[in-house]
């Protein structure tokens, strides 16, 4: 079986800002609305409904094919002339693939705009595998079925420690998020148990453990 590593494309690969909020500060002025880069940067990887739904609270289906058009076509000139790889990444790509891993990409973006970006920062040559999950498509149901995937093939083993660290914290910054006065830790660590607990309970089922426990008498 080979090894791989996966790489998402945007954050990892590709400095995805120098184009990318430029791009979407000319899409919002042709509409009128002012949004802040950090909010634009906190954009970047998102599904395309998360997107609308964070910059406009929702927008008519007409409107909808309109700013994805408008996107897409300041997003290829601008990264046409600015987009660069992060630094070292390259050096990186070389030495996993001297040390014997298939590379491949996981993305949410249209296979399209993957296959413009790889070229644009000069990495397309070191991937054999691409996926596009599309716009609007759940990653974490992909590689849901990529881990049930291994485990037909005999992988008894799946670490999830550092999502549980992930599911916690989020259900901390959640709490503190809707209300930043609340000082009580019994209060926002009860939500971060709360989504470790959801977290758990999804990935018994991904991995076919439903009902297997084993209590000792």
């Amino acid at each position: 079986m080979g090894k791989y590593v996966i790489f998402h494309i945007d954050g990892t690969l590709n400095r995805t800002d120098l184009y990318a909020v430029e791009a979407y500060q000319k899409a919002l002025a042709k509409r009128k609305c002012v949004v802040s880069c950090k909010e634009i940067i906190s954009c970047i990887g998102l599904t395309q409904a998360d997107i609308i739904d964070k910059l406009f609270r929702g927008l008519e289906d007409e409107e909808v094919i309109r700013w994805t058009k408008d996107i897409r076509n300041y997003e290829i000139r601008l990264m046409k002339m600015k987009a660069q790889p992060f630094e070292g990444i390259e050096e990186v790509l070389c030495l996993l693939k001297e040390k014997g891993y298939g590379l491949a990409i996981c993305s949410n973006a249209f296979l399209e705009h993957i296959h413009q970006v790889l070229e644009s920062i000069g990495l397309r040559k070191y991937f054999t595998a691409i996926g596009s999950l599309m716009m609007g498509s759940n990653k974490s149901i992909i590689i849901g079925e990529a881990v049930k995937e291994c485990i037909r093939r005999g992988v008894c083993k799946v670490n999830y420690a550092t999502d549980l660290r992930i599911a916690f914290s989020k259900g901390i910054n959640d709490v503190l998020r809707e209300h930043p006065e609340t000082i009580d830790p019994k209060k926002y660590n009860a939500r971060g148990r709360e989504e470790v607990k959801q977290y758990v309970m999804d990935k018994i089922k991904v991995c076919g453990s439903v009902g297997k426990a084993q209590c000792s008498q």
